[in-house]
């Protein structure tokens, strides 16, 4: 109760709001959802382009797991050159 009456004492305890209408609170929401959505845009404006701009990367070809055959040797090093930490 002392919380209550020490915040209750200060002067803008008393200021009083008047009713917002429907409409305004969703005028709020649809300027609120269009300014975000305009952020969103110019913010995705600096994401990276697709792999096909980008230099050195034009030749790279994406392969499936499953397409890849699995009765071929692996390009793994032998045992004694890989460190422990990874056999």
């Amino acid at each position: 109760m002392v919380v209550a009456e020490l915040f209750a004492a200060f002067p803008f305890a008393v200021v009083a709001i008047p009713d917002i209408s429907v409409w305004a609170v969703i005028g709020m929401y649809v300027l609120l959802g269009g300014v975000y959505t305009i952020w969103r845009r110019r913010r995705q404006t600096d994401v990276i382009q697709p792999a096909a701009n980008i230099h050195g990367l034009t030749d790279w070809q994406v392969v499936d797991e499953a397409e890849i055959q699995t009765g071929e040797e692996s390009n793994d090093s032998p045992p004694d050159v890989t460190p422990i930490f990874f056999r």
